[in-house]
């Protein structure tokens, strides 16, 4: 069984082959998009949309329509009318989160992510139509060819605030306890703007340094900068990039500073290994591309570089080698200052007059002198015309009249609603979009099929974080030494990496288990109305439960579907996140749904995933039995016995827990009151359960053994 890693989820905006439009074959993924990358997978190629023909509302006046939507929802529709994507995609999203089932806000978002897409791919083939401007090499040296000239140059002092230990894994709780934003991304194809190129030269954007006034994007060898309604500019980074030996450095950051391009570049590894010749700040003419200088090495390898008025603030270390910090000379290149670090820096960030320095394991905060300048603007040339609205009050209206109706779920009044739009010339991207849905709602009113948009998302009663019964009646205590038994009957050792195999074909009758990176697509010969998202979730199993199956996404919601219907979603966010973890732990001490199955109406869930038990004090692997009728919490058993799929019998749940070096068990646990019958040892962590009347067979991590339930 493939176990759930808590992550952060990572969502591409793409056309979506089978997603919350479950089959349909959308027709928004029919314009003309980019190639498809790892971080931008696109659906299959579909037919062009076909819409109907006769009379159409377009003949009248749009009358309005009653608003099901969000306010939230309708600011993104307005974002995506006004040519803004980025902006309407990360609304969409939003609202997704919010709403999971939404799906005319997931028809707007695969609008917004074609229109998104074929802006970058503009982009791409507009700057792939000149030539690149080649970067001399490096001198690998301080020297100083041509001095930038600058007006009002002053000195910096900076005055060292505060100084505290961090927890070297806490840079996201830093960032955002300090209010601060990371000048460096490796984007997902959702965060990269309109005016920027998603790849170039067929390399997708691998770095992207996000400043007030330009971004700048890594493509392998080539560096693009672009600004919002300003040509952009390219430059073919081979020859800067290389080292005595032909060692590669990367660069790390990069900024425009006027008009010249200053570039931080290193070597990822120990200097020694390029024999000190790392860690460089280097100028570039913007227009000619000629070095201006270059700075003395080991100066920065930081994520980022900070530029204060007339000066660069920047640090190197690594390992066992001296950290510090470093003020340079804009104008020249040469070190003014430098001082001594803890530990290697990471980020170096302003927010007012005050200089945020994240290292390895300290974070300090020092104090600018009053109202000390920012960087001077970036020089890219004159600003080119906006393009002009096009949108008129009579196709917003439209638009509005068919997010109610997919509301609705009447596709027979969003067909007539989609050709008017067609027939006012509305966006190829958004019309496609919304005839997808409309065929979408015409094939499952024509042959039924799973849709999660048509049940409420329930939110189950709170759990608690210890044994608790909330049931009628509670059953009598299990008197000592009267309880069943676990004999095993053999153990033998297995293949600790036979899990990652996947299956070579969709087994109906077992659960199937996806792993974050496969964003939810399922196997050949799996059913094909099963959504692969829900909301921003992606599928990650599908467990079949007596005549129902289960379907888990992102480790948080439960759906429970008979048939072609959904009879219950649950969300279990709440069951997810202990009550307290240690923050050093807390990015992985997410405690997903794992494992769930359905007896009548009663419906057991297994939080199994998580980080080492200690780091949550003991609150996790806990077994839930849920009233699905009313989302009533009927028991939840003791923590640390459920870390693998279970089995049921019909007075017990068969369940294992072990994690690395915690203790590993097979239990007995009552199905009436979730409390623990017995427990058996097992050799290794087990992952999967199975339960053959009174035989159990448990598949661990470097072991396969069978027991027997005797009395």
């Amino acid at each position: 069984m493939t176990r759930f890693i808590a992550k952060k989820t990572i969502l591409a905006a793409r056309c979506l082959g089978a997603t919350t439009l479950a089959t349909l074959a959308l027709a928004a993924c029919g314009a003309t998009p980019p190639p498809p990358t790892p971080s931008a997978p696109l659906g299959k190629e579909q037919p062009p949309l076909t819409v109907a023909s006769g009379p159409t509302v377009a003949e009248a006046h749009c009358v309005p329509t009653v608003n099901r939507g969000s306010a939230e929802r309708e600011r993104g529709v307005d974002a995506l009318l006004a040519g803004k994507p980025l902006e309407a995609n990360a609304i969409f999203e939003k609202v997704l989160a919010a709403s999971p089932g939404d799906l005319a806000a997931e028809t707007l978002r695969i609008a917004s992510g074609s229109d998104l897409a074929a802006a970058n791919a503009r982009t791409t083939r507009d700057l792939e139509s000149t030539p690149l401007q080649v970067l001399p090499g490096l001198p690998l040296a301080q020297v100083t060819i041509q001095p930038i000239p600058f007006g009002g140059k002053t000195s910096l002092h900076l005055e060292k605030a505060s100084l505290a230990k961090n927890l070297i894994t806490d840079d996201d709780a830093w960032l955002k306890k300090n209010g601060l934003v990371p000048m460096t991304k490796r984007p997902r194809a959702e965060d990269i703007p309109e005016f920027v190129a998603d790849r170039l030269h067929g390399t997708s954007i691998q770095k992207l340094f996000v400043l007030p006034d330009h971004q700048i994007g890594i493509y392998g060898n080539v560096l693009g900068i672009f600004a919002q309604r300003k040509t952009p500019h390219a430059f073919d980074l081979s020859a800067i990039t290389r080292t005595e030996g032909g060692v590669h450095l990367e660069v790390d950051f990069a900024q425009v500073v006027g008009n010249v391009l200053v570039l931080q570049l290193s070597h990822n590894g120990y200097s020694k290994e390029v024999h000190g010749k790392t860690g460089f700040l280097a100028a570039v003419s913007l227009e000619k591309g000629n070095l201006l200088w270059c700075s003395d090495p080991l100066v920065g390898n930081s994520q980022n570089f900070l530029v204060v008025g007339s000066h660069i603030i920047t640090g190197y270390g690594f390992t066992a080698e001296p950290d510090s910090m470093f003020v340079v000379d804009v104008t020249t290149g040469k070190t003014e200052s430098k001082e001594p670090l803890q530990s290697g820096p990471t980020w170096i960030l302003r927010k007012g007059d005050d200089v945020f320095v994240r290292t390895y394991d300290t974070d300090m905060v020092y104090r600018l002198p009053q109202s000390a300048p920012p960087a001077p603007v970036a020089a890219l040339g004159e600003e080119l015309p906006a393009t002009p609205a096009t949108t008129d009050p009579e196709t917003r209206c439209l638009v509005a009249r068919a997010l109610s109706e997919i509301d609705a779920r009447d596709p027979d009044a969003l067909e007539r609603t989609v050709a008017a739009l067609h027939a006012r010339g509305a966006q190829d991207t958004l019309v496609k979009a919304l005839g997808g849905a409309q065929s979408f709602l015409s094939q499952r009113k024509a042959h039924p099929g799973i849709d999660l948009g048509t049940r409420p998302v329930r939110v189950p009663e709170a759990p608690t974080w210890e044994y608790t019964f909330r049931g009628s009646t509670a059953p009598s205590p299990q008197k000592p030494g009267t309880g069943p038994r676990l004999v095993k009957l053999a153990d033998a050792p297995a293949d600790p990496v036979r899990t990652i195999r996947k299956p070579t074909a969709f087994d109906p009758s077992k659960p199937l288990f996806l792993a974050p990176v496969e964003k939810g697509r399922l196997p050949a010969g799996a059913r094909s109305d099963i959504p692969s998202t829900f909301g921003i979730e992606d599928l990650r199993a599908v467990i079949p439960s007596g005549d129902r199956i289960i379907l888990v996404y992102g480790g948080r919601y439960v759906v429970v579907v008979n048939g072609s219907t959904t009879e219950h979603i649950l969300d279990f966010e709440a069951y997810r996140h202990p009550p307290k973890a240690n923050p050093q732990w807390a990015e992985f001490a997410v405690e997903d749904v794992t494992y769930a199955a359905i007896v009548g109406t009663t419906l057991y869930v297994a939080n199994g995933g998580g980080s080492y038990a200690r780091e949550v004090f003991g609150k996790k692997g806990f077994m839930s039995a849920i009233d699905l009728p009313t989302g009533k919490l009927i028991w939840r058993s003791e923590p640390l016995v459920a870390g693998s799929t279970f089995g049921l019998t019909p007075d017990y749940i068969v369940v294992g827990y072990g994690f690395t070096d915690e203790p590993d068990f097979l239990f007995l646990i009552r199905r009436d009151d979730g409390r623990v019958a017995t427990k058996a040892r097992l050799t290794s962590a087990p992952h999967d359960v199975t339960v053959n009347g009174s035989r159990v067979h448990v598949e661990s991590y470097s072991s396969a053994a069978d027991f027997e339930i005797r009395p």
